[in-house]
C-alpha cells in the first residue's frame, strides 16, 4: 500500500540506515583524543573504528567500511584507502573512493559495534560524560535508523481518506442512478418519438448508455486528475521528502466505483422499453 511504500521511502531517505544493525555512529566535536581507546575498553562494545568528517561526508577506511556499513569498497581498493559516505544524504548504491589525502589529526567520529541494542543507552551516557555538555553530540543506532519512523496517525488518516472516497463514490453512484431515471422520465416523449420514427429498442438503450457513461468517464478522469494534482501540490508544500504515490488500492476503489455506476445504469435500461411503449404514451 501507499503507507508501506512511504515507510520504505523514509528508510531510503535516511542515510544512517546504511549502518549495519549492530553498529552505532558517534559524532561530537569535543571528545578527547583517546576516545577510541575508552570505547574499546567498554565490555558492551565489540569493535571501534575511527572515521573522519569531510565537507561532503565521512571518510571511512575500506577495511572498516564492510564491517560497519552495508557497503564495500571496489575490489581494486586497498584496505587503508578511504571511501566517502555521506550519512546526511539519502541512501546510495555505491560509495566513492577519496582521491585526496585525508588528514587524520583533525576532527574524528566513531563507528562502534555494540553487543546488544540495549547497550546504546550506555554508549550515549559514556559519550555525554566525556563530551562538553554545551557541544552538539549524538549517537545514532543502525538498527533504529533501519526502522521507519512515521507517526501512526498518518496511517489512520490514510485509512480515513479511503473511507471518505468510498462514501463519496456510494453517494455519487446513487445520485447518478436517480438522475438517470429522472432524465429518462423527462425524455419519455422524445424517446417515444424516436421509437415511432423507426429506431429499434436496442438502439435506444445504446443511446441512453452512451449518453450516461461518456460524461461519467470524462468527469471521473478530470476529477481524479485534479484531485491527484492537488494532493501532489499540497504534499510538496508540506514535505520535501514525501513523494505522492498512486497505489493499487486507489485504482481499485475508483475502478470499482465506476464499474458499479455502469452496472447501475445498465440495470435501469429496461425502463426504456416500458417508457416507450404505445400503451404508456396514449396521452402524449
Amino acid at each position: 500500500s501507499g503507507i508501506e511504500g512511504l515507510n520504505a521511502q523514509t528508510v531510503k531517505d535516511n542515510g544512517y540506515s546504511q549502518l549495519k544493525a549492530g553498529t552505532a555512529m558517534i559524532s561530537s566535536h569535543s571528545l578527547p583524543d583517546d576516545m577510541a581507546q575508552k570505547l574499546a575498553q567498554q565490555p558492551y562494545i565489540s569493535s571501534v573504528a575511527v572515521i573522519y568528517p569531510q565537507e561532503k561526508g565521512s571518510a571511512i577506511r575500506c577495511r572498516d567500511l564492510a564491517n560497519y556499513t552495508e557497503h564495500v569498497c571496489p575490489s581494486d581498493a586497498s584496505p587503508d584507502q578511504f571511501a566517502l559516505l555521506n550519512f546526511e544524504e539519502p541512501v546510495v548504491k555505491n560509495v566513492k573512493l577519496v582521491d585526496k589525502q585525508i588528514a587524520t589529526d583533525g576532527g574524528k567520529e566513531y563507528l562502534v559495534t555494540v553487543k546488544h541494542e540495549n547497550d546504546i543507552d550506555k554508549l550515549r551516557t559514556l559519550v555525554a560524560t566525556n563530551a562538553n555538555k554545551y557541544d552538539f553530540n549524538f549517537v545514532v543506532s543502525g538498527r533504529w535508523a533501519k526502522q521507519p519512523h512515521i507517526n501512526p496517525s498518518i496511517r489512520e488518516l490514510a485509512d480515513l481518506a479511503y473511507v471518505g472516497i468510498g462514501v463519496t463514490l456510494f453517494v455519487a453512484v446513487a445520485s447518478l442512478i436517480v438522475s438517470t431515471i429522472g432524465g429518462l422520465m423527462e425524455r419519455r416523449r422524445s424517446l417515444y418519438t424516436l421509437r415511432l420514427g423507426g429506431m429499434r429498442l436496442i438502439q435506444l438503450k445504446r443511446l441512453v448508455m452512451v449518453e450516461s457513461v461518456a460524461p461519467l468517464l470524462i468527469t471521473s478522469l478530470l476529477s481524479c486528475s485534479i484531485g491527484v494534482w492537488t494532493g501532489a501540490v499540497f504534499t510538496k508544500m508540506f514535505s520535501t521528502t514525501l513523494k505522492p504515490v498512486l497505489t493499487p488500492t486507489y485504482f481499485a476503489i475508483v475502478g470499482l466505483g465506476l464499474l458499479t455506476a455502469i452496472i447501475g445504469i445498465y440495470l435501469i435500461l429496461p425502463m426504456v422499453d416500458k417508457l416507450t411503449r404505445a400503451e404508456a404514451n396514449q396521452t402524449e
